[in-house]
């Protein structure tokens, strides 16, 4: 029997892709961050007075943005900074995270949800994140808007140190890497969950 190698390639290659698009009434698989840093300063005089907060965040998702498939959201990684001074941390601030296809991540830092804890923007906070995803195809506009929530916290999801000197760096546990966070789609325009 005859088979054509590159046709059973291309063949196989379709399936898989296929297969991994999100349509509108599936779950997407949850948000990954592979990622997490903080850093505090010493507080020493003429030492930076800024503490840094750097994550990164994924969406493993092909979700179709279009009827039949024609266009879809790819998945997509960004990278979250915010730098700022530890007596004001930048909370219920949107921030824009690093620029990526088909639309935009933003995050926003939270007073930690766990109120038993003290509360502190590199050791126990939250995070609200925002996935914007756009494209135009033939002049028709198709987007979809998704938010997760994440909690970290010294401890629970992350470990580090703290120096002599006062300088502290905080991470994500190896073993809660990729750190999971459900997103909610919260605006659709286009090819969107039927109700």
């Amino acid at each position: 029997m005859f088979t054509n190698p590159i046709l059973t390639a291309l063949t196989g290659l379709l399936s898989l892709s296929s297969a991994a698009l999100i349509g509108p009434n599936d779950t997407p698989a949850p948000w990954e961050i592979s990622s997490i840093s903080t850093f505090s300063p010493s507080g020493r005089p003429g030492s930076s007075p800024y503490s840094i907060v750097n994550i990164t965040i994924t969406d493993p998702n092909d979700i179709a943005a279009g009827p039949s498939g024609m266009a879809t959201f790819p998945p997509s990684t960004a990278i979250c900074n915010a730098s700022f001074v530890g007596s004001d941390p930048p909370y219920n601030k949107v921030i824009d995270c690093s620029e990526t296809e088909y639309g935009s991540w933003t995050f926003e830092m939270l007073e930690s949800s766990n109120t038993s804890g003290w509360q502190s923007a590199t050791t126990n906070f939250d995070v609200r994140f925002t996935r914007v995803n756009n494209v135009t195809v033939v002049g028709e506009v198709f987007s979809k808007v998704y938010v997760g929530r994440a909690h970290f916290e010294v401890g629970a999801n992350m470990r580090g140190v703290c120096g002599a000197s006062g300088v502290c760096s905080w991470g994500l546990k190896e073993e809660e890497r990729p750190y999971l966070v459900n997103q909610t789609l919260v605006s659709c325009t286009g090819v969107c969950p039927s109700s």
